[in-house]
């Protein structure tokens, strides 16, 4: 015959140290993962992300007839773009967008050597030049 048996055997305690242990990461994933989130709320805010950008401009802020009407504009916080063609008669719409966009912005400027730093009139639309 077989010994007698005592509590648990020994097949037993193995699977529940193993499912103590699962326990026990999952708890410490949970209050990292808690931590973390806990970390960006507090640290961080919408206009503080380098990603934060315009809306597009509406296909009639880009009518021309010559290119002296056209000009470039920047619209991202972050300067990160080589500008966007825009009528110069909207040129205090898109200042003004901007500054109240940007007010509280604290991300990443870029400073790039664009190929053109010119707009033209191109078939009744401003285009980089």
């Amino acid at each position: 015959m077989g010994p007698a048996k005592s509590g648990a055997s020994r097949l037993d305690l193995p699977i529940k140290q193993i499912v103590s242990g699962f326990k026990q990461k999952a708890a410490m994933k949970r209050k990292t993962a808690g931590l973390i989130i806990g970390l960006f709320a507090i640290g961080c805010t919408a206009t503080e992300v380098s990603f934060l950008s315009a809306p597009p401009v509406p296909i009639n802020h880009q009518a021309c007839s010559s290119s002296s009407e056209c000009i470039l504009i920047q619209r991202d916080c972050d300067d990160c773009d080589c500008g966007t063609p825009v009528n110069k008669k909207y040129e205090a719409v898109y200042a003004n967008e901007k500054q109240k966009m940007c007010a509280n912005y604290k991300g990443p400027v870029c400073d790039l050597s664009c190929r053109t730093n010119s707009s033209i009139c191109l078939n009744g639309k401003c285009v980089p030049g």
